[in-house]
C-alpha cells in the first residue's frame, strides 16, 4: 500500500507517464496540490493550461490485479452507455511513478475523470434546509426522481449511492461520480468489489448481491429523504448525521422502533405515504426482489422520459397575487400574508422574491422585509446566488444579502448558468465567472447561456453558428444557419436542406441526430420538445411535440407551444391558451391570452388584459374584476403568436425565467 505522502509528492512532481502535459492545481494555503482523500485512494484536482479545463485525478493506494481489470472493463461500459448523468473516464493502469527510498520505484494506477463544478447532494440539501428554501428542494427531488428512472431503465447499476457521490451541477442536474463499484451485463456471476454505505444499503445485502438491481432500494432511499425534506426541511437539523440524509442503516433493521418512520407516517403527504409503504414492502424482501422506484413513478403507458407522476414542486406558501394595479402575497387560501402595496412582484426564488415599487426594483424576504433597495431599473431572478440589475443603464450583479458584488459595468448581461454568466461591452459578449473576471474574451456577434456545458455562438454579424466550451474553444463548427442551446444532450439546428431552410436536432458531438424536417423546433424538456411541422410556404403550420427519438407523441394541432416544465406546458388553439400533459391532455382549460412555463409550481397568465399566477390546478390567485370576455394578453396584446412568445422569452415581465 502506498502512503498517503508519497501519493502526494509524486502528483506534485508530475511524475506521470502520458498526462506529463496536466499541471496539479495548487492549494495555495497549504502549498501542496488540493487533494480529497478517501478509504480507496486520494482524488487529486489537475489542469490543462493549453485548454484551461480541469479534471479529477483519483489514485489508488493499492494495486488490485481483480480490481485493476474491473476498472478497465468499467471505462469500456462507461463509454458504450452515453449519458449527461456520467462524467468521463478514463482508466490508465501504470501512470503514476512513486519513488522508494529503499528499492526501485512502483506504479499506481488512477482514473481520470472531468471536474464537475457544483456541490455534492450532501452540500446542496444542508444549505437548502438550512435556508428553508423548499421550492429549491422540490426542484432537486424532481431531477433526482428523473435520473433514478434512467437508471433502473438500464441494464447497469451503480451500486453504492449515496450523498456524496452523487453532484449537483450549477443547473441543477446530477452527476454519478466513483463508480469503482458499478456493474454492468459483462460482471454477471462475478461478486461485488464493496458493499456501499450502510445507511442507503439494504440491511440484507452482502457481496453476491451483484446485479442491475443494487441500486433499487439507494434510490427509494434517497428519493424518500429528500421527499420528504421538500415538505420538511427541518427534519435534517434532527436526523443528519454526516453520514446520511436523514435515514440510517438502523431504521432499516428496525423499522417499528424508528422514531423517524414513525413521524413521515403521520405527516398526510401521499407522495411521501406511498414511499414509506414501498419502504416497507422492500425490506420484507431480500435485495434482489426490491420493486423500484418506477412502480410509482412510471406511467405503464408511456416511456419513462414521458412521465405524468414525478414529484412535482406544490403551490409555494407564498404566492404573488394582484389586487387591481397592486401585487402582495398570499397563502395557499389566497388569505393576504404581505399587503398588495408593489407594482409588480415575481415569485420567491431562492428565499427572495423580485418586486417593484415607485418605478425601481428590489427584493424582499418572505416576512416582507426589503433585503435589496429599490434602486434599479430592472432586476432578474436570483440565479445560482446572484441576480443580475440594471442602473443608470449599466448591469451587475447582487447578492443575497444586498451588496452589489459585481459592478454595473455591463452593457448587457444576462443571468447565470453553470458558474458564468454572458455580459456585453464594446458591441461584443464574452463571458464572466461569479468573482466577475473575465473568462471568455468579448468577441462574439451573439451566443447563449452555457447548458450541458456548451454555448452557441456566432462570430459574426451574418456568419454561422456553432458551439463553444467552457474555455472558449470552438467545439462544433459554426455551420448552422440558426441555432438554440443545449438541453438535455441535444440542440435544434437550422440547415439548408435542397434549398429550403429545415430545424432538426445534434448531439453534442455536432452530428445530427434528428434529421431537418421541421419547420421549427425547440428546446428537449422533460423529454419531450416542441416543433412546427414543415410546409413549404409555411401557411397555417402546427405544433405538436416529439420524443428524443425523433418521434411525433403529441400530433401537430396548435398554434403555438411552449416547452414542458414540471410536467405541463402551455399550448395555444383559436387565440387562446392553456396547458397540456405529457400525453396530450387538457389539463388547464383554454382561457388565457397568453402564458409562461410553469416554474416553482407557478406560471404568468394574461387574462383582461392583466396578468396574475396561476397553480398546477389552474387556481388564480388575482382578485377577480368584471367579467370580461379573453382576449389577447398584456404579454403580446393581439400580436401574432411567435411575436408573443419572444416577448416573453426576451422580455420577460417579473416571474418569468428569460431564456438566453
Amino acid at each position: 500500500m502506498f502512503a498517503n505522502t508519497d501519493l502526494i509528492e509524486a502528483v506534485a512532481n508530475r511524475h506521470f507517464s502520458s498526462l506529463t502535459h496536466m499541471e496539479p492545481v495548487w492549494d495555495e494555503q497549504y502549498d501542496e496540490p488540493w487533494y480529497s482523500t478517501g478509504k480507496m485512494g486520494i482524488v487529486f484536482k489537475l489542469a490543462d493550461p493549453e485548454t484551461g479545463q480541469r479534471f479529477a485525478l483519483k489514485v489508488f493506494k493499492e494495486r488490485d490485479t481483480e480490481r485493476e481489470e474491473r476498472l478497465r472493463q468499467l471505462a469500456e461500459q462507461l463509454a458504450a452507455y452515453p449519458s449527461p448523468y456520467w462524467v468521463s473516464y478514463r482508466f490508465l493502469p501504470d501512470e503514476l511513478r512513486i519513488e522508494s527510498t529503499f528499492g526501485e520505484a512502483e506504479r499506481a494506477c488512477v482514473l481520470l475523470m472531468d471536474w464537475i463544478e457544483g456541490q455534492t447532494l450532501g452540500q446542496f440539501v444542508r444549505d437548502a434546509c438550512q435556508q428553508h428554501d423548499r421550492a429549491t428542494l422540490y426542484k432537486l427531488t424532481y431531477a433526482f426522481d428523473q435520473m433514478a428512472l434512467w437508471l433502473l431503465a438500464n441494464p447497469f447499476a451503480h451500486g453504492d449511492l449515496k450523498h456524496d457521490n452523487i453532484l449537483i451541477r450549477p443547473n441543477g442536474v446530477p452527476a454519478l461520480v466513483d463508480y469503482d463499484g458499478m456493474f454492468f451485463p459483462v460482471f454477471t456471476n462475478l461478486k461485488a468489489l464493496e458493499l456501499g454505505t450502510p445507511d442507503y444499503q439494504h440491511p440484507k445485502r452482502n457481496l453476491n448481491h451483484y446485479g442491475p438491481y443494487l441500486d433499487d432500494f439507494s434510490l427509494l432511499v434517497i428519493s424518500l429523504s429528500l421527499y420528504a425534506l421538500a415538505h420538511h426541511p427541518s427534519l435534517y437539523a434532527e436526523y443528519n448525521t454526516g453520514e446520511n440524509l436523514i435515514l440510517t442503516q438502523t431504521n432499516f433493521e428496525q423499522p417499528r422502533q424508528s422514531a423517524l418512520l414513525s413521524t413521515l407516517q403521520e405527516l398526510d403527504v401521499p407522495g411521501l405515504r406511498q414511499r414509506l409503504a414501498l419502504l416497507d414492502y422492500a425490506l420484507a424482501l431480500p435485495p434482489q426482489s426490491v420493486p423500484g422506484l418506477d412502480v410509482l413513478l412510471k406511467d405503464k403507458f408511456t416511456h419513462y422520459a414521458t412521465l405524468q407522476t414525478l414529484t412535482y414542486p406544490p403551490t409555494p406558501d407564498l404566492i404573488p397575487y394582484r389586487k387591481g394595479n397592486k401585487w402582495g402575497f398570499c397563502d395557499r387560501n389566497k388569505k393576504i400574508v404581505i399587503e398588495c402595496v408593489y407594482d409588480d412582484a415575481g415569485p420567491f426564488e431562492e428565499v427572495l422574491a423580485r418586486v417593484k415599487q415607485g418605478g425601481k426594483y428590489g427584493f424582499i424576504d418572505q416576512t416582507g422585509k426589503q433585503v435589496v433597495p429599490f434602486q434599479y431599473e430592472y432586476a432578474s431572478h436570483f440565479s445560482e446566488g446572484l441576480a443580475k440589475v440594471k442602473q443608470y443603464r449599466q448591469w451587475g450583479f447582487v447578492d443575497k444579502m444586498g451588496r452589489l458584488v459585481i459592478r454595473d459595468r455591463f452593457d448587457d448581461a444576462c443571468d447565470f448558468s453553470e458558474g458564468m454568466a454572458k455580459v456585453k461591452q464594446y458591441g461584443k459578449w464574452g463571458f464572466i465567472d461569479r468573482t466577475g473576471q473575465l473568462v471568455i474574451p468579448y468577441q462574439f456577434e451573439d451566443v447563449s447561456s452555457f447548458s450541458d456545458s456548451l454555448a452557441r455562438m456566432q462570430q459574426y454579424r451574418y456568419g454561422g453558428y456553432g458551439y463553444i466550451n467552457k474555455t472558449g474553444q470552438l467545439v462544433i463548427p459554426c455551420q448552422f444557419v440558426l441555432a438554440w442551446r443545449f438541453s438535455e444532450g441535444m440542440a435544434s439546428v437550422r440547415l439548408h436542406e435542397k434549398l429550403d431552410l429545415k430545424w432538426g436536432f445534434i448531439d453534442k458531438t455536432g452530428q445530427l441526430v434528428i434529421p431537418c424536417q421541421f419547420n421549427n423546433a425547440g428546446y428537449f424538456s422533460e423529454g419531450l420538445a416542441r416543433v412546427e411541422e414543415y410546409r413549404k410556404y409555411g401557411f397555417d403550420t402546427k405544433y405538436g411535440f416529439i420524443n428524443n427519438t425523433g418521434e411525433l407523441v403529441i400530433p401537430y394541432q396548435f398554434s403555438h407551444a411552449g416547452d414542458f416544465s414540471e410536467g405541463l406546458a402551455w399550448v395555444q388553439k383559436e387565440g387562446q391558451y392553456g396547458f397540456i400533459n405529457k400525453v396530450g391532455q387538457l389539463i388547464i382549460p383554454y382561457k388565457f391570452g397568453g402564458a409562461s412555463n410553469y416554474s416553482n409550481g407557478l406560471a404568468r397568465v394574461g387574462r383582461h388584459l392583466k396578468v396574475g399566477y396561476i397553480d398546477r390546478e389552474g387556481n388564480q390567485y388575482w382578485e377577480e374584476e368584471e367579467s370580461q370576455e379573453a382576449e389577447p394578453s398584456s404579454f403580446g396584446m393581439s400580436l401574432p403568436p411567435f411575436v408573443s412568445q419572444f416577448a416573453l422569452e426576451f422580455k420577460p415581465p417579473v416571474g418569468t425565467r428569460q431564456v438566453s
